[in-house]
């Protein structure tokens, strides 16, 4: 059974990041998507969380992720990140497998 987290952390998560890492460890999510993160590209690796990849939607282009996905590190295999079904959409996140599609919005 998946477990999947969608948090509008409202105001950035780099001045969260202490709630986002406790939130990893108490939910152990497979997929943690954050919404409003305010992220442009700079400090990822203040961001980063152990056992997790860290994914940015396509709105990053323009300035700031609008959306970013923490992806487990044991499902990463199993569940790719799918680019061609986001489309042009600057704030959308796609993953899946033949059996599951799984999208943060």
């Amino acid at each position: 059974m998946l477990n999947i987290i969608s948090w509008n952390c409202a105001g950035g998560a780099k001045g969260k990041i202490d709630e986002i890492r406790e939130l990893t460890i108490n939910s152990r999510p497979d997929f943690l998507f954050i919404c409003e993160p305010e992220f442009d590209g700079t400090n990822e690796d203040y961001l980063a969380i152990a056992d997790y990849h860290l994914d940015a939607a396509k709105s990053l282009s323009l300035g700031k992720a609008r959306l970013i996905c923490y992806v487990h590190k044991n499902i990463r295999n199993v569940y790719q990140r799918i680019p061609s079904l986001e489309g042009d959409r600057e704030n959308v996140l796609v993953y899946g497998n033949k059996q599951l599609r799984i999208a943060g919005v």
